[in-house]
């Protein structure tokens, strides 16, 4: 478990590495303080991720990092949209504006309010990862993990948490780093969890025993009262 947990911290300190890479190399400069803390609000994640959910799910941690098998077709494209090319235009217009000056300027106060904004996000993608042993990167069934439904922790609320953590965290990242203009890309990432949320209920309705039941349980998919 020690093993996986430093694994898991050092691949979290080089991909951070290649984030600031792209967010300063856009902005034309280090002295960007909104930019450090969002590196910094992502590593802490990271961090938490290894010391909460190692403990609980030895290997989810290593199960995140792979492919695996029988990913869904449509969520191989998915993925790359909200999980990459989404967030790295995010941060790359967010760079080119700090960098340009362009307007609207966003207030300082709703940058920092919204780096909380941020950091709920992750904390709840980190519960739901801690609630949910079968937490994977992508969308597929694991009967090889002898997958079951999560149903506690922020399951017990809505059916796909971490989805709605990652919404959050992406809709707060261009506000916290100034970009008026990173929102548009940003709103597109929402949208593409948005969809990934309904197809991935299809399929677990479809596909995973109990999953139905559970459904009939627990609402809100999405946003709670709401979807």
């Amino acid at each position: 478990m020690i093993k996986t947990m430093l694994l898991w911290i050092v691949k979290a300190l080089f991909s951070k590495a290649i984030f600031a890479f792209i967010l300063f190399l856009s902005a034309g400069t280090m002295k960007w303080i909104m930019a450090w803390l969002f590196i910094a609000i992502f590593l802490l994640f990271d961090i938490a991720t290894a010391i909460v959910v190692a403990p609980r799910h030895p290997d989810l941690l290593d199960e995140r990092t792979k492919l695996g098998q029988n990913v869904k077709s449509w969520d191989k494209i998915l993925l790359r949209i909200v999980a990459a090319y989404g967030p790295f235009t995010v941060w790359i217009i967010s760079g080119w504006q700090f960098r340009f000056g362009w307007q609207p300027e966003i207030p300082f106060i709703w940058q920092w309010t919204a780096a909380g904004f941020t950091a709920l996000g992750f904390a709840i993608v980190t519960w739901s990862m801690a609630a949910n042993a079968f937490f994977t990167t992508t969308v597929r069934l694991q009967p090889e993990r002898g997958q079951t439904v999560a149903s506690s922790g922020p399951y017990h609320h809505i059916r796909h948490p971490g989805y709605l953590g990652a919404i959050l965290f992406n809709l707060a990242t261009p506000v916290m780093l100034g970009s008026s203009w990173g929102f548009i890309p940003a709103v597109l990432v929402a949208a593409g969890y948005i969809l990934r949320t309904y197809l991935e209920d299809q399929t677990l309705q479809a596909e995973l025993s109990g999953y139905e039941e559970y459904t009939r349980k627990t609402r809100y998919r999405l946003f709670p009262y709401v979807w």
